[in-house]
């Protein structure tokens, strides 16, 4: 009796279940977006302009790859802090090396708690398809706003002590009511 096609089935069943058994190994994608920040320090009871400056640095395998499409970004702030009109925004495409800029109002109300000087984890998040995936991408940064206190600051009067000073002397200034 022939034996050899039990031995080809055997061992072909051998091979796939090895290889289904292969562990599969999965990580966390690098960031192809750079994001950057000015105004992220806020006064309370002022509004405050915050720009974001989104920097596509995706390189892929040619340059046409290189570009990120449908193109969503989201701006989330914690309570007690008012973000002023829209936090989406939306683009077709961002090409490789493009920055796209963001600007908005942050207001801090007066009565924060805990009391100011105090700091504030927001967050970016970006979602988009690279040519060639039918999948999204969504990448995530964190964003910190500062808060401090605003000093009003008014000076009535003032006098100096002595009346004169000799060149390289110092002044003594006293409030006057």
């Amino acid at each position: 009796m022939d034996h050899s096609w039990k031995s080809k089935i055997a061992l072909s069943l051998l091979i796939i279940s090895v290889i289904t058994q292969l562990p599969t190994v999965r990580g966390q994608s690098a960031a192809h977006l750079t994001v950057s920040f000015t105004g992220q320090n806020v006064t309370a009871g002022f509004n405050s302009t915050v720009t974001v400056a989104i920097l596509n640095n995706w390189i892929g395998y040619s340059s046409i790859y290189n570009a990120i499409y449908d193109v969503d970004i989201a701006v989330s702030l914690p309570s007690p802090l008012t973000m002023y009109g829209d936090n989406h925004w939306h683009f077709d495409s961002i090409l490789f090396g493009q920055t796209v800029t963001l600007t908005f109002n942050v207001y801090a109300p007066l009565t924060t708690t805990p009391t100011v000087p105090n700091s504030y984890a927001g967050s970016i998040s970006a979602t988009y398809k690279q040519l060639g995936n039918t999948a999204y991408t969504t990448e995530s940064h964190s964003l910190t706003i500062a808060v401090s206190g605003w000093i009003n600051l008014q000076l009535y009067g003032t006098l100096a002590l002595p009346a004169t000073a000799t060149p390289g002397g110092t002044r003594q200034f006293l409030e006057t009511s």
